[in-house]
């Protein structure tokens, strides 16, 4: 079973329509703090780890993977469930290595940091509450009875020192079936909890993933794969 994330950090600035539950803080602010300090950062690797519940209450995982991500200046690195993704400021490639697949397709005006701004996704939700613990701040997004997110609540919690993300965790609205570790098929509501490790040195990814050249070759508007996926087929959105 697989799902489809946004990762919530890089934030950008955005107007929430709520109810809000504090008088000190202000989620707006806090955001834009997280937004900073990955903005602020020419490069990085951060480890990903993903959790998959079978229902909202449940606290052990019925399933773990991991995935990986990073930065180089105005180049991003995305990889997970078999998936590579690259973006930069023109460009966005993504690499199936399931399906045999690059799919590549320009990038938003925004440039790269587009990929990560959900601005119009946290608007979606009616209601927030945030909550500062010693060291962490909790916020808490609820969205409203009728919506099109396929998730109820999400909560985020955020490293009060700097305002990096340490963990999100998504609860859905839409069941899903599966078998179980019987063979029986079960009906729930899964809950996803992403893990995100401290800022690294962008040394531990190989530098090669940060270069277009890496994954295709274009030539007089034909676009090929490169070495590295010579057997894959070419989706050309541009």
């Amino acid at each position: 079973m697989r799902f489809i994330v946004s990762l919530i950090f890089l934030l950008s600035q955005f107007a929430l329509q709520a109810q809000v539950n504090t008088s000190v803080v202000d989620l707006d602010e806090i955001l834009k703090k997280t937004q900073d300090f990955y903005k602020n950062e020419s490069s990085y690797y951060i480890e990903i780890q993903y959790k998959l519940f079978e229902n909202h209450k449940d606290s052990h995982p019925l399933s773990t993977y991991k995935g990986e991500m990073g930065k180089m200046k105005n180049t991003y690195y995305n990889n997970v469930l078999g998936t590579e993704m690259y973006v930069g400021n023109d460009i966005m490639i993504k690499a199936s290595h399931d399906q045999k697949a690059i799919e590549v397709s320009n990038n938003t005006p925004n440039g790269a940091e587009a990929i990560f701004n959900i601005s119009g996704f946290l608007k979606s939700f009616k209601d927030y509450k945030v909550v500062q613990k010693e060291e962490v701040i909790r916020c808490e997004l609820l969205a409203p009875e009728l919506t099109s997110l396929p998730y109820g609540k999400i909560i985020l919690y955020i490293n009060k020192k700097d305002y990096s993300l340490q963990r999100q965790v998504m609860y859905y609205l839409h069941s899903s079936e599966y078998k179980n570790e019987k063979g029986e098929m079960v009906v729930s509501y899964p809950k996803l909890e992403i893990n995100f490790s401290q800022v690294k040195p962008v040394s531990l990814l190989e530098k090669e993933v940060f270069n277009k050249s890496y994954y295709i070759v274009q030539n007089k508007g034909v676009i090929q794969p490169a070495n590295n996926f010579a057997n894959y087929k070419v989706i050309n959105r541009i």
